[in-house]
């Protein structure tokens, strides 16, 4: 998770021209936080607050409400939203290998549900023929 957060830091920085552990509260460093934690929150599997506020140096509280107010500014903001997206897509480039292997994961275990669901649904037709 860490080298997820680390990649995602260094792509703020190389976008933004802005660390999110600068201490600062100005608006456009603590929007790049703001993006850093809803990304974190939404695309790094086994995300938690706890470890990520520790890696930018904050509270908890602190990432929570950045992640709810960043969800906000997605709303209303357009260039805030800008700004994620921008941010998102890159992240997403330079993890494809990642998304490939969750995808993967994923498809795995929808085959497996369906096979269940086959399953349940055979037996059903053998109950009601049986009845």
């Amino acid at each position: 998770m860490n080298e997820n957060l680390e990649i995602l830091r260094n792509l703020i920085i190389k976008n933004y021209k802005v660390d999110i552990l600068n201490k600062s509260r100005q608006r456009h460093i603590v929007d790049c936080k703001k993006i850093f934690a809803l990304i974190a929150f939404n695309e790094i599997h086994g995300f938690s607050y706890t470890p990520v506020s520790k890696f930018i140096g904050c509270n908890h509280a602190t990432l929570i409400y950045n992640v709810r107010t960043a969800k906000d500014l997605m709303k209303y903001d357009s260039k805030f939203r800008e700004m994620y997206l921008k941010i998102e897509a890159d992240f997403y480039y330079l993890n494809k290998s990642v998304i490939t292997e969750e995808i993967e994961a994923e498809l795995v275990l929808l085959d497996i549900r369906m096979n269940r669901l086959k399953e349940l649904c055979h037996k059903k037709e053998e109950q009601s023929v049986s009845v």
